[in-house]
């Protein structure tokens, strides 16, 4: 992470644009480091850039130097616009070199663990401690978190736990925002941290007040620290063997501060209600009773404990006595059965009841009684699992009172008594209100007459929000979807009756002021009252009642229920999203497989250019361009979370990842000819779909053609100034009214999943190869070993996704461009110039010490510009070098460039674009985006935006004088100046 007090390096100027750090600046440097700026450009970086490059510096293997184009501002680990090769041996490859982000939580944010309770983010920290890296500003550390936390798993479109892989803390001195929704649940992040939403995880800084985002309503107790107290220690309980199972599974002895001990306890719970524990002669049995996906998550929990469950399912007869005489049905029974002696005597020594429970006295365990309120929970969860009544209304939006019910045989009427004052005695604790204890006698069983006991919970909604939200249902999974949308239905109903009493007070204050009915009626206008309500509270002091029209309970989980089936999890709409001033430490996880965790209730989880020509001039195209920019809007997706039109199965995306812009030819989507005009022929030959997640293939299959947001962008131009007419001509530029299209896009969320997911893979492989790093940003792997050779194949299938997603592009222009002008993208001459890549690693050749090395080269933000006769060139850029597309900001335009031999030196290497100079919230602050839009229409730039505050982020200001970034790297003769282009259409992701 970024050391803010970097000190200004003493710079030896190697040439006017040419600027040198010695090995000398910072202990561990290999190579020096170079950064191609000008004067002003120099002057004007960001101090982080030189801590970052001289981090790079530092990694193992690098060659020469570590590089800094004109146009570099600091990102993550690498700055943006670094170049660095390493030796293919001895060298590492760092996915912070390619592409990588952090996004990151406030400052006690209540992180929701699996045992249902919370702990402030910044807790986790202790609990990490296997990796411990440490600079000024940054802490991250890694593998063997003693605690797993909620998450979705929203492929099964379950709640599952998680363990983090990684905890992140980084110092954070811009404003965050406050995201409140409609119930009232609030989370404070980054703008760039992503919150799930329908259309999936999507930047908080993207996100608007009506937006839908996940929540889960549960949120559990605060977590303390377990007293250190013996519950089991007697060994003359058991056997030998029973010992020695026990103790193999760290059972015995067994204190409070034992890791099995929240499994225990709502295993218990669910146990003392639906379940029965025995002895048989030689043999021991714990049974349990239920819904079969129950059990199966009460197998899962036996199975950490050591034991192993099966589950039986049989169709049986019941017959049950009761008072009201016997009651007969048929039914499928499912029950789980542990045998095991062992935990048998175990459970027994943890106070549970030997023999049947309606005929044996017995307590809350004092363990229980003698835990902090989280352990409580989960022995209450459990129970309430199996004995609570669900959630239900006896009206149309009327809860019951839940009731808790037990049987008991007559002569130990006091002790169930005594049993059922404790659980409302631990329901105080937790602040949750019981009405009564009602008893009754009941039917007359083979040991004498019974009394049946049920306590009696208060229906206050209040009451019922803090049951449902604090307490909850554990091992029923039925019981808790209804605990949750019971808990949203009453919010929602809270909420409307305070947003009614809100208009109520209003209609009072305006009759103070002297104003007639009919008055106030055309000055109140809101869909949440009707013309009968504003004439009640006009003359009376009416109540503020919900509305006749509210939907009933029942509506309600039937919506929900759809909700459910189709994203796993549950949704609340975003009332309002507030800036606020932050300096402190802000915090992450890294979540394996599933990348997402549970903040205060809300579920919160390479890029490259092309340039194509056209024969039509600024003055056919100028009439119609508002028609040709509508609809290039609407036929190409933009924006965080759009999707694209090509429509691939997650087999068939796998064909993208090895084919690249092949696949687009192959399909439809593209000339044979736009192959050759591709870096690479748009294709990596190393990708390996193999080695790519489950999780990254969901996020990247169906972004088939679509821009995203950030900086991307599509593109309407014309030629507005030709440095080099031969050159210009050889690649399809020959007037300055000619119109071209330039795109700028990458991979999308495909290529960063793919950075996250080998992360957790590095930071394991650095620890055991003995690599230090100066900056835990730069994680890294030999590039020889085979996770680096893994992370290196599955970067190419990123890289060919994001070929392939502009190619598709592409193909979607050309149509649009047929349907405005009536002509065939043939007869329109719409050739590809050339399509460069930014963010990407890859083999090649370079001179080292005289002699041609083969080098793992990482581009980040940087883009490729081979001088002529390179192999890797098509013949019909062989004699004259690589092209090199250089896109500026919105108003000023893009340059076509050219590679020349002396790119040699920065190991063919040049700019990629202007280079931010503001931080995208600094931008936000001076413009807004509808302000922007319309001063670009005023100097004839026409725009359209997927998000207005996107839009503000890329104004021209924010960035470096494109023509000095572009001067500079011409001035060096590491890439000559071809065309530059002038913007007057442009769709903005």
């Amino acid at each position: 992470m970024i050391n803010r007090d970097v000190p200004v390096p003493e710079f030896t100027k190697i040439s006017e644009n040419i600027w040198e750090i010695p090995t000398s600046y910072k202990k561990g440097m290999l190579v020096p480091a170079r950064i191609y700026a000008s004067q002003q450009l120099l002057k004007d970086m960001d101090l982080a850039v030189y801590d970052q490059l001289t981090n790079v510096a530092c990694l193992p293997g690098i060659q020469k130097h570590a590089l800094c184009m004109p146009d570099g501002h600091s990102g993550y680990g690498f700055p943006i616009g670094g170049v660095a090769a390493f030796d293919t041996n001895s060298g590492v490859i760092s996915p912070g070199g390619i592409g990588f982000d952090i996004n990151c939580l406030a400052k006690d944010t209540k992180i929701l663990s699996e045992f249902g309770y919370t702990r402030p983010v910044q807790e986790f920290e202790q609990l990490f401690n296997d990796i411990d890296l440490f600079q000024q500003n940054y802490i991250l550390k890694g593998r063997a978190c003693s605690e797993s936390l909620v998450s979705l798993d929203r492929k099964a479109k379950s709640i599952i736990a998680c363990q983090p892989a990684i905890f992140m803390k980084k110092k954070q001195e811009d404003p965050i925002l406050k995201i409140v929704t409609k119930t009232g649940y609030e989370v404070e992040v980054t703008p760039d941290h992503p919150i799930l939403t329908k259309t999936g995880m999507i930047p908080a800084g993207q996100l608007e007040v009506g937006n839908e985002v996940a929540i889960l309503p549960f949120q559990g107790v605060t977590y303390e620290e377990l007293p250190d107290l013996t519950i089991v220690s007697n060994a003359s309980l058991f056997s030998t063997q029973e010992l020695q199972e026990l103790k193999k599974r760290t059972l015995f002895p067994l204190n409070l501060k034992n890791p099995a001990i929240p499994l225990l306890a709502k295993i218990f719970g669910y146990l003392l209600g639906d379940g029965h524990i025995y002895l048989s002669g030689k043999k021991g049995f714990v049974c349990a009773y239920g819904a079969k996906e129950d059990l199966q998550r009460m197998q899962n929990d036996f199975e950490r404990l050591g034991f192993s469950a099966g589950i039986y399912s049989r169709t049986r007869n019941h017959s049950i006595p009761t008072k009201y005489g016997t009651v007969k049905f048929t039914a499928e029974n499912h029950e789980l059965h542990v045998s095991s002696k062992a935990l048998t005597k175990l459970f027994f020594a943890m106070e549970y009841p030997k023999g049947n429970k309606t005929t044996t006295p017995f307590e809350v365990p004092t363990w229980i009684l003698r835990s902090p309120l989280w352990l409580k929970r989960l022995f209450l969860a459990g129970f309430f699992g199996a004995e609570l009544s669900k959630p239900r209304t006896h009206t149309k939006t009327g809860f019951d009172c839940p009731v808790l019910s037990m049987n008991k045989n007559k002569i130990w009427e006091d002790d169930a008594r005594q049993f059922c004052i404790q659980i409302m005695s631990l329901l105080d604790e937790f602040g949750i209100k019981t009405d009564k204890i009602l008893q009754r006698d009941d039917y007359k069983n083979k040991h004498g007459k019974t009394v049946r006991l049920r306590i009696q919970l208060s229906s206050e909604e209040d009451n019922l929000i803090k049951l449902y939200s604090t307490m909850g249902f554990e091992y029923n999974r039925k019981r808790t979807f209804l605990a949750h949308c019971a808990v949203l239905y009453m919010k929602e109903k809270k909420h409307l009756t305070q947003e009614r009493a809100h208009i109520a007070k209003k209609i009072k204050e305006l009759r103070a002021r002297e104003l007639t009915l009919n008055e106030v009626k055309k000055l109140v206008h809101n869909p949440l009252v009707n013309e009968r309500f504003i004439t009640r509270h006009y003359y009376e002091n009416a109540t503020h009642r919900i509305p006749l029209d509210f939907c009933s309970f029942n509506q309600f989980v039937e919506e929900k229920t759809k909700e459910q089936d189709s994203f796993g999890t549950l949704f609340d709409t975003i009332d309002r999203i507030e800036k606020t001033p932050y300096n402190d430490y802000v915090y992450d996880f890294t979540i394996p497989e599933t990348h997402n965790f549970v903040a205060n209730n809300i579920l919160i989880s390479n890029c490259g250019m092309r340039l194509i020509t056209t024969n039509l001039t600024l003055k056919e195209v100028k009439p119609k361009l508002k028609m040709l920019v509508d609809m290039l809007f609407q036929q190409v997706p933009s924006g965080v979370g759009a999707h694209g039109f090509v429509k691939t199965d997650k087999k068939q995306f796998r064909d993208v990842m090895a084919e690249g812009a092949r696949w687009c030819v192959d399909n439809g989507y593209g000339w044979d000819e736009d192959l050759e005009r591709i870096e690479d022929y748009g294709r990596i030959e190393q990708a390996d779909p193999s080695l790519v997640s489950e999780k990254a293939v969901g996020r990247g299959f169906n972004q088939l053609g679509t821009l995203g947001s950030g900086n991307h962008y599509l593109e309407i131009q014309h030629a507005g100034e030709i440095f080099d007419e031969k050159t210009a001509e050889k690649l399809g530029i020959t007037s300055t009214d000619q119109v071209c299209v330039m795109v700028h896009c990458g991979s999308r969320g495909f290529g960063h999943q793919i950075a996250t997911d080998y992360l957790k893979i590095f930071h394991d492989v650095m620890k055991r190869e003995g690599i230090t790093i100066r900056d835990p940003e730069l994680s890294c792997a030999p590039f020889a070993s085979k996770e680096g050779q893994n992370y290196f194949k599955a970067m190419a299938c990123a890289a060919n996704m994001a070929f392939t997603n502009r190619q598709v592009i592409q193909h979607r222009i050309r149509e649009c461009f047929k349907h405005v002008f009536e002509k065939s993208p043939e007869e329109m001459e719409m050739h590809l110039v050339y399509d460069v890549a930014h963010n990407i690693a890859k083999i090649e050749e370079h001179k080292i010490d005289g002699k041609m090395k083969k080098l793992i080269v990482h581009r980040k933000g940087a883009t490729r510009c081979f001088g002529p006769e390179r192999k890797e060139l098509a013949p019909r850029f062989r004699k004259i070098g690589q092209p090199v597309i250089l896109g500026g900001s919105m108003e000023t335009g893009s340059y076509l460039l050219l590679g020349t031999d002396e790119a040699e030196e920065t190991f063919g290497s040049t700019a990629h674009g202007s280079g931010r100079t503001m931080s995208r919230t600094k931008a936000r602050h001076e413009v807004k985006g509808q302000e922007l839009q319309k001063k670009m229409e005023e100097k004839g730039i026409y725009v359209r935006t997927a998000s207005y505050s996107g839009l503000a982020e890329e104004a021209g200001f924010a960035y470096k004088p494109i023509s000095e970034v572009v001067d500079t790297m011409d001035k060096a003769g590491i890439s000559k100046k071809i065309v530059a282009f002038k913007p007057f259409g442009n769709i903005k992701g």
